[in-house]
């Protein structure tokens, strides 16, 4: 069996991802355009690391040649603040380099590339799927992207299903719900206030929202995103192309509130009431995640609470509070 490459290893995402494949026996190849390890330091002895630019083919394809890749997880991407305000970057990394994996891996029989998609290519939610009745979500909804970070997305997401139709490359798109775990704070700024609320928590800093106590959402562990892209990238086989990867299940940041003031002494948190926290307008809902259980045999292995209490047991670990 030939190796597995992840490309954006080094991010939050993609380190819990590296950290699944190496506890279920593998050594991934990280491929990643920054060299800043510190998510993934204490693997050093069981990853090898190569940092380049996805835009260069023949640097992917000397990657995977020497390393004999056979699968890849593709999680590289230019972030959402980034594409909106660079949006010819954002088609050429988001949808240029997706395509160019596509192609390597047609040219070099790669059994499996995997892609990391999201939830905003979905048309923004309305009732019944919206506030205040939170119907699932299933991937027939209908699909409506409308920002540059989405758009790529889905872009990327409808190469990857022509690659499969035309040329036979297995390809799997995973679309993340509401996405929450170490790392996400330096990766994704403003937008990563599901972590924000737990690291100003620990850290001592309050946290104060004007509304949004009210909105649920489908808060999704990082550690369970890695089990979701390491079983798409090993399972045998699937019947569709597309799949929800979230809890199936709704929680708000009032009740992260209420377990962090139990779990951490003197956290600051204000949310005052009503919906729309203010990063996910129109997105938050709640995923139907039947798909992902019957063919990937994913199953969720962090509820909103489980997945605090990890996050703060790996800041006790790494940053002890003063």
């Amino acid at each position: 069996m030939g190796r597995i490459l992840v490309t954006g290893g080094m991010g939050a995402i993609g380190s819990a991802a590296v950290r699944w494949l190496v506890e279920a026996g593998h050594r991934p190849v990280i491929f990643d355009r920054q060299g800043s390890n510190e998510l993934v330091a204490d693997l050093l002895g069981e990853i090898d690391i190569e940092v380049g630019d996805l835009r260069s083919w023949g640097r992917v394809a000397e990657v995977i040649r020497r390393h004999d890749v056979d699968r890849i997880i593709h999680l590289a991407v230019l972030l959402p603040e980034e594409a909106a305000r660079e949006p010819d970057q954002a088609i050429e990394v988001n949808v240029g380099a997706t395509t160019a994996i596509c192609e390597l891996a047609r040219i070099m029989g790669l059994r499996r590339v995997v892609f990391a998609s999201s939830k905003g290519v979905y048309r923004r939610f309305a009732p019944p799927y919206s506030h205040p009745e939170y119907r699932p979500v299933d991937e027939t909804h209908p699909v409506e992207p409308d920002d540059m970070y989405d758009i790529t997305k889905y872009a990327a997401e409808r190469i990857g299903i022509d690659y499969a139709r035309r040329h036979g490359v297995d390809f799997i798109a995973l679309r993340f719900a509401a996405t929450y775990g170490p790392g996400r704070m330096v990766r994704h700024g403003s937008v990563a206030i599901r972590s924000a609320i737990i690291e100003n928590a620990w850290f001592g800093r309050p946290t104060i929202l004007a509304r949004g106590a009210d909105q649920q959402d489908d808060f999704v562990y990082t550690k369970d995103i890695a089990q979701a892209l390491g079983k798409a990238a090993f399972v045998e086989s699937v019947t569709d192309r597309v799949f929800n990867i979230g809890t199936g299940q709704a929680s708000t940041l009032a009740a992260a509130a209420q377990i962090l003031r139990r779990e951490v002494p003197g956290a600051h948190i204000e949310i005052g009431p009503g919906a729309d926290y203010g990063t996910g307008s129109g997105h938050y809902c709640i995923f139907d995640i039947s798909r992902a259980r019957r063919q990937l045999g994913y199953e969720p292995a962090y509820d909103h609470e489980r997945g605090i209490l990890d996050y703060l047991a790996f800041l006790s670990a790494t940053a002890p509070r003063g």
